[in-house]
C-alpha cells in the first residue's frame, strides 16, 4: 500500500486572498507549518504526478549566537520517480531596525552549522521587486491562482544555461507556485525535466 506523505493535523490558516495566513514568518516557516503541493514531473514526454509536502520545525540550539533562529525543513515527495526526500536547515536573523529578516542556507554535510556569512544568504524579507539573491531576481507582483486560493505574489525568477525557474511568493504564506525546467546533457543527448507544483493546503499549530 502507498503511503502519500502528508500534513499533520493542525489547525488551517484562513485562506481568503485577502488574509492568506496569519503565519508569523514571512514565508510560511513557522514552527509546525506545513506546506502541501500537488506536484507534475514531465520527462520526454512522460509525466508523473503526485505531492510534496514541506514541514517546518523550529531547532532548539544552545550554542546558537544570538538572534539566530535556526528552522528544519524537511521536504518530501509521494514518490522517488518525482524526487528524493530531502532535509535542509534555515537560519532567519533579525537587523537591528527591527524592520528586515535575513535567511540564510545553514545545511551542512553532517546537519547544520550555527554560524552564517553573506555568502550563505538566500533571501531577505519583506521582498522587493529588484532584489537579486543567488542567482533568483524578483522580477514583479502579479495574481496567481492555485487551488489553495488567489494572491497577489511577488514572481521569483531563475534562469541561466541548465535552469530555467519561476516561482510565485506570497507574504506570510510562502511560495504557492513554481514552474522549473531544466536541461541536461548524458552521453551526448540533451534532455530536458519540466516539474510544476501548486499549493493545495497550509497549515500550522494553534
Amino acid at each position: 500500500m502507498l503511503i502519500l506523505p502528508g500534513c499533520k493535523k493542525s489547525k488551517p490558516s484562513d485562506d481568503s486572498s485577502k488574509n492568506p495566513g496569519y503565519s508569523d514568518d514571512y514565508f510560511g516557516f513557522s514552527d509546525g507549518a506545513c506546506h502541501t503541493y500537488n506536484v507534475t514531473k514531465t520527462v520526454e514526454g512522460i509525466t508523473i504526478e503526485g505531492t510534496f509536502v514541506t514541514e517546518v520545525e523550529k531547532i532548539q540550539e544552545p550554542a546558537a549566537p544570538a538572534g539566530l533562529e535556526i528552522l528544519k525543513i524537511t521536504q518530501s515527495y509521494s514518490s522517488e520517480a518525482l524526487g528524493p526526500s530531502l532535509v535542509n536547515y534555515y537560519g532567519k536573523v533579525k537587523d537591528s531596525s527591527g524592520d528586515n529578516y535575513y535567511y540564510y542556507m545553514l545545511t551542512t554535510e553532517s546537519g547544520y552549522k550555527i554560524s552564517y556569512d553573506e555568502d550563505d544568504l538566500i533571501f531577505v524579507a519583506p521582498l522587493k521587486i529588484g532584489d537579486k539573491y543567488l542567482g533568483i531576481e524578483i522580477i514583479r507582483e502579479e495574481e496567481a491562482t492555485v487551488p489553495f486560493g488567489s494572491f497577489t505574489a511577488f514572481v521569483a525568477r531563475q534562469k541561466d544555461s541548465e535552469i530555467d525557474a519561476t516561482g510565485w511568493i506570497v507574504p506570510y504564506l510562502g511560495t504557492v507556485k513554481s514552474d522549473i525546467t531544466i536541461t541536461a546533457t548524458f552521453e551526448g543527448e540533451t534532455g530536458t525535466i519540466e516539474m510544476s507544483m501548486e499549493l493545495t493546503s497550509y497549515t500550522r499549530p494553534e
